[in-house]
C-alpha cells in the first residue's frame, strides 16, 4: 500500500513478529525458570514410589497460597464469573471515555 496508509499499516505485521516471539520466548524459557526456582520444596528422603505429590504443596509456600485461591474461586465460581465481567467492561468503559473522545 503506497502512500500514509502504507506506512501505517507497515508497522502493524513488525509489531505483531515483535510480539508473539517475545510471547514465545518468556513460555519457553522465563516462566519454567521462574517455576523452577520459585516453586522449590525441600524434600528428605522421604520420596519413594508411593509418595503422595499432594504433600508437596503443603511445603510450599506458593502452592499452597494457589492452591487456597484456586479453592476459593471454584467454591465461589458465579461471584468470579461476575466479577470479571464487571471489571472487563468497566475496563472498556474506562478506555472508551479516556482514549476515545472526539477531537474537537
Amino acid at each position: 500500500m503506497p502512500g500514509i496508509a502504507g506506512e501505517f499499516i507497515g508497522f502493524l505485521p513488525k509489531t505483531l513478529i515483535v510480539t508473539l516471539s517475545s510471547s514465545l520466548l518468556v513460555a519457553v524459557i522465563i516462566n519454567p525458570v521462574l517455576c523452577s526456582t520459585l516453586m522449590r520444596v525441600k524434600v528428605g528422603k522421604e520420596i519413594t514410589s508411593d509418595f503422595d505429590e499432594l504433600k508437596l504443596v503443603e511445603k510450599s509456600k506458593i502452592l499452597g497460597v494457589y492452591q487456597y485461591a484456586l479453592r476459593k474461586v471454584l467454591r465461589f465460581r458465579l461471584i468470579t464469573l461476575f466479577a470479571f465481567v464487571f471489571l472487563l467492561s468497566g475496563l472498556f468503559t474506562g478506555m472508551e471515555k479516556t482514549h476515545f473522545q472526539e477531537k474537537e
